[in-house]
């Protein structure tokens, strides 16, 4: 089957149920129980996986958390054993897409579209990104704002948001406004996880005739953004622009 282009999904370590005691999936007949990874979190050895200064991102999960939340141990090797989790983590991401990029060129002669959700500096040159898993909300709608225009600063114009909301069920008139903003994004895309009510336009007149409306002006703005992709792609700069 021909494909036009990669989505990269999960291109990083991820071990759910790291450092906990009962992880979700001991209750999930379908998998084994397997102990959960325990990381060092005292002693001698802990200095990677509990280091003194926290980051906001080891609070993702809980105030209990720790950096090897839902990951691997900080303190693992590799390289070989030249190098620690610690420090090659957010490379896992990178070298996905590298190889991946290398691997389109060969197989369409062309530069296919690539997204990935694991993302490093640099990354803009291999791939496009999504803002990943949004919530059906008024506040993650907002905050999709922000982080398009982010990673466009960040050096990855090719951007955009889960259209609707990824998680928790989207209501008729966010899923309709959600659209409205998507037809401004480089990447533009309705999403949701499959424990979630269909959200596609479809679902409410409303919705499908303002989405209808949405396209139809992103054909008319298509030229501009693919100008200012050219000129981004060339120079640098960005494409979403205040």
């Amino acid at each position: 089957m021909k494909f036009d282009g990669i989505w990269i999904n999960k291109n990083e370590p991820n071990v759910f149920g790291t450092n906990e005691e009962h992880p979700d999936y001991f209750d999930n007949p379908d998998h084994p129980n397997i102990a959960p990874l325990q990381c060092p979190l005292t002693g001698p050895d802990s200095r990677f996986d509990n280091p003194p200064f926290k980051t906001a991102n080891v609070y993702f999960y809980d105030k209990e958390a720790h950096l090897s939340s839902k990951t691997l141990c900080m303190s693992g090797m590799t390289a070989g054993g030249k190098a620690r989790v610690y420090d090659t983590k957010n490379l896992y991401g990178l070298a996905h897409t590298m190889a991946t990029y290398e691997a389109m060129k060969r197989v369409t002669a062309n530069r296919a579209p690539i997204i990935t959700k694991s993302t490093f500096p640099s990354s803009g040159r291999y791939t496009g990104h999504w803002t990943g898993d949004s919530s059906a909300t008024w506040d993650d709608l907002r905050g999709t704002v922000i982080m398009v225009m982010e990673f466009n600063m960040f050096g990855i114009p090719y951007v955009g948001s889960d259209i609707c909301g990824f998680l928790l069920n989207a209501t008729e008139e966010l899923c309709l406004r959600w659209h409205q903003l998507g037809a401004f994004h480089s990447f533009s895309r309705n999403h949701n996880d499959k424990f979630a009510a269909p959200q596609h336009p479809t679902v409410w007149p409303s919705v499908a005739n303002a989405t209808r409306e949405a396209l139809l002006f992103r054909y008319y703005y298509m030229p501009y953004l693919y100008s200012v992709h050219f000129e981004a792609s060339l120079n640098g700069g960005t494409v979403i622009r205040p």
